[in-house]
Formats: structure tokens, sequence, C-alpha cells
């Protein structure tokens, strides 16, 4: 019960203390939480990475860490797929993003149940999708030259 309290507060507090390079996207005329964009100070490409919440929210949780995705050039969108059910009547999902064009690259982690695997497991599967967002990034020339591989599954191997 406590831990579910300080983790409340953890994150009403960093909502309200967002770096200006994390942008929080809603659904039109709603207040439910879409995902992110980050990034888009520097010109470039568009980048959309996808999943279902129960591997997607650590893995943004992870990125979101990442001070210097603020750099970025261009826009990573991270978006959750349950959300996505609610867009059918709101308009263009491009518009409702913010996208200054069509996406360049996308990639969508995979449904899983996470309860299925144990701590270290769970921690791993964050650790690949994190990978796995950069290295789109990195394929899109988003953030070369940034300690980032972009090389087929680099750094994945069992």
């Amino acid at each position: 019960m406590m831990q579910e309290l300080d983790r409340d507060k953890t994150a009403d507090a960093s909502e309200s203390a967002q770096p200006a390079h994390i942008h929080e996207l809603r659904i039109p005329n709603e207040r439910t939480r879409l995902g992110f964009r980050v990034g888009g100070h520097f010109a470039g490409p568009n980048a959309l990475v996808s999943g279902h919440a129960e591997l997607t929210r650590p893995v943004f949780q992870r990125l979101l860490l990442i001070p210097t995705l603020g750099w970025l050039r261009g826009n990573l969108f991270l978006i959750t797929l349950e959300q996505l059910d609610h867009l059918s009547s709101v308009g263009n999902l491009s518009e409702i993003l913010g996208a200054n064009g069509p996406m360049d690259g996308q990639i969508s982690l995979p449904s899983l149940n996470m309860g299925k695997f144990s701590a270290p497991e769970q921690e791993e599967l964050v650790r690949r999708g994190c990978v796995s967002a950069l290295q789109l990034c990195a394929r899109l020339g988003m953030i070369r030259g940034r300690g980032v591989t972009s090389a087929g599954d680099a750094g994945l191997a069992d």
C-alpha cells in the first residue's frame, strides 16, 4: 500500500516537472493520455514506438529518464495501443500527435503478459524494448554519433 502511494506521488511530481523536451499527448477533449512526444527542437524524422501498456509503460518510463533524449533530431512518439481505439472519431493520428509529416519509421513492442515472467526477465524485456526504440532512432539518423548502434540487433543477443 505504501509503495502504491509513493509511486502515485512520484508520478504526480514527474508530470508537473517534465523536461521541456517531453510533451504529454492527450486525446482531444479528453483527459486520457495517449502517450508522449520527445524531442522536436531539431528538424528530423518522425519515429513511432507503440505497444500494449503492460510492456510499453516501463519501457517509456525508462526512455523518458534519458536526459540527452532532448537532443533528438526530429520527434519520437511513444504511444500505447489501448488508447488508439478512442481516436476513430477524433481525427487523423498524425494531426493529433502534432507530427510534421508521415512517420519515417516505427516499431511495435510485443504484447506480453508480464506477470508470467520473473523480475530479472521483466527487466531484460524492458531493456530490450528501450534498445529497440533507440536503435530505431539511430537507423533514422536521429541520434547518430551518440553511442547507439543501429546494426541489426547488436547488444540484444542472448
